[in-house]
């Protein structure tokens, strides 16, 4: 195995930004020279622009790698099946930059997921948002985790108490 040591590798940050993911893939593909007209960004695109107009929005635990690959396994799954753009949002940015073209909002259970102050900020995006923009997005949920178990009355009370670490409370 002491050549895989010489050999040039790519880099992907498991948590990195869908940016960085999208462009080590596309450096991956030229480098196996694979034509590359499908994946060329429009010049007028800018680099934190919303690419397509997703009506199905999907979220979960980002924090956690084996959650965050649920999401995007389910993600690709979803868009294959329902032929229709779908997204995951890692943050209430992301979700607020596709909520125009959006309908419905998954969100796929795990464990720990509601003790994760993103996952409670992306979701509380729409209620501070004000649904009277827009029209309401039918939220999904989907348990993807056997181990999810919903919450008791004691979480609610620490959350009252506590809250979850957010800002705005």
């Amino acid at each position: 195995y002491a050549w895989l040591l010489q050999l040039e590798c790519l880099d992907v940050h498991r948590f990195g930004a869908m940016d960085e993911l999208e462009n080590t893939v596309v450096e991956l593909l030229a480098r196996v020279k694979v034509p590359m007209k499908l994946f060329r960004q429009s010049p007028t695109a800018s680099p934190h622009s919303v690419r397509v107009k997703a009506r199905i929005l999907i979220t979960g635990s980002v924090r956690d790698g084996e959650a965050l690959a649920s999401l995007e396994i389910f993600q690709i799954l979803a868009q294959k099946t329902m032929q229709r753009e779908c997204a995951v949002v890692r943050s209430a940015n992301e979700l607020l930059a596709y909520r125009p073209w959006a309908y419905y909002l998954v969100v796929l259970l795990s464990r720990g997921m509601l003790r994760d102050p993103g996952f409670a900020k992306t979701l509380l995006s729409i209620h501070l948002e004000g649904e009277t923009k827009n029209r309401p997005l039918e939220l999904v949920t989907v348990s993807a985790d056997p181990l999810f178990e919903f919450p008791s009355a004691e979480f609610f009370k620490d959350l009252e108490d506590f809250g979850l670490g957010l800002d705005n409370q």
